[in-house]
């Protein structure tokens, strides 16, 4: 296990501490020296830890431009603190995610690369002061104007003001090549979307009886008689006849989970999972009316008593085309989109040569 803990910690020693294991155990630890069972000290744990870290060889060559385990560390470092949460503690399922989030990011690099690769060969320039002005923006918006402070980052990051110079120009380029790339896929036609609706339409179409409703409830508190709590709802009562806003007297009366929630009725819920005497009554009303005041009792004999706005129902069954065409749209084009990139990054990396390591 202490090998294990070892190997993780020399992937990502300023975040992982030692709870997890990776299995790419031989080329972390390549040259580490001791041997495999020994039981390290912690200065000796330090001092591989701090050797196999700043360990740096290349895990991909895009056509002469290497991309090395530091370039993944800065694209996988910051996400490894979200994949040990996932993972609750499993180090089999964290481990098998950071190996795909591994992979992931040696390919979304090389495919950057690409990117550039292509831009360049057709002869492709980004005029030196739309970099400029990109690097301003950032300054801006991430370091409220403080060039200095920008700086001080850069100087922290082991980054030139050179290297980032690059970085955003490449930011450019892809961006550009991107869009370029992704142009003609924003289209769907008609046609594409009522057969996909025809042909998806009882396995993704099809939803059950839903309603919307606000509610407001009044229980007794420590001092309160069931005469109480029978008296303020004739007093809502009254207010809702003389035109007071239901969601207004949530608010002032309402003493739930749901009173500074417009009394939840933002929420389609199922009427099924409803008590039925309050599921018959509110699908009886029309949208925007009232429940009479409805009284129920705990077993102490206490009673409470709720109010309901029904504001919206849809019948079970299938959904109409029309409520879902456009969230069809959106789904054909993004997997038109993904086919396109991809087709596109498959050639590229015919045209050029790649080399994973």
């Amino acid at each position: 296990m202490k090998k294990l803990i070892l190997v993780l910690a020399c992937m990502f020693p300023a975040l992982l501490g030692a709870q997890s294991a990776h299995p790419q155990a031989s080329s972390f630890l390549r040259n580490a020296p001791g041997t495999p069972g020994r039981q390290y000290t912690q200065a000796e744990l330090a001092a591989l830890e701090w050797a196999a870290y700043n360990r740096n060889y290349p895990r991909a060559n895009v056509d002469g431009i290497i991309i090395t385990m530091f370039d993944v560390h800065k694209g996988v470092t910051p996400l490894v603190q979200g994949l040990r949460r996932e993972a609750e503690g499993n180090d089999a399922v964290f481990s098998r995610q950071l190996n795909i989030l591994i992979t992931q990011t040696v390919q979304g690099l090389s495919d950057r690369k690409l990117l550039v690769k292509e831009f360049r060969e057709k002869g492709g320039t980004i005029p030196a002061s739309l970099i400029t002005a990109q690097i301003d923006e950032k300054i801006q918006q991430q370091y409220s104007g403080d060039r200095a402070e920008y700086l001080n980052v850069l100087k922290r990051q082991g980054t030139s003001q050179i290297e980032d110079r690059q970085l955003t120009e490449e930011f450019l380029i892809v961006d550009y090549m991107q869009k370029d790339i992704l142009k003609p896929a924003g289209e769907v036609s008609p046609r594409r979307i009522v057969a996909y609706y025809e042909d998806n339409k009882q396995k993704e179409f099809v939803r059950t009886e839903q309603v919307r409703y606000r509610q407001l409830t009044l229980t007794p508190g420590a001092v309160d008689t069931n005469e109480d709590i029978r008296n303020l709802a004739q007093r809502i009562s009254g207010e809702l006849k003389n035109g007071v806003a239901f969601s207004a007297l949530v608010k002032q009366y309402s003493r739930d989970d749901l009173r500074n929630d417009d009394g939840g009725g933002a929420l389609w819920r199922d009427p099924s999972g409803l008590n039925e005497k309050i599921s018959t009554a509110i699908k009886a009303l029309p949208n925007n009316a009232t429940t009479e005041p409805m009284e129920f009792a705990w077993p102490d004999g206490r009673v409470f008593i709720c109010f309901f706005q029904r504001v919206d129902y849809r019948p079970g069954g299938l959904v109409p085309l029309d409520e879902v065409q456009e969230q069809i749209a959106r789904e054909l084009a993004e997997q038109e989109r993904k086919f396109v990139f991809e087709a596109t990054m498959s050639r590229l990396r015919q045209k050029f040569f790649v080399r994973y390591y």
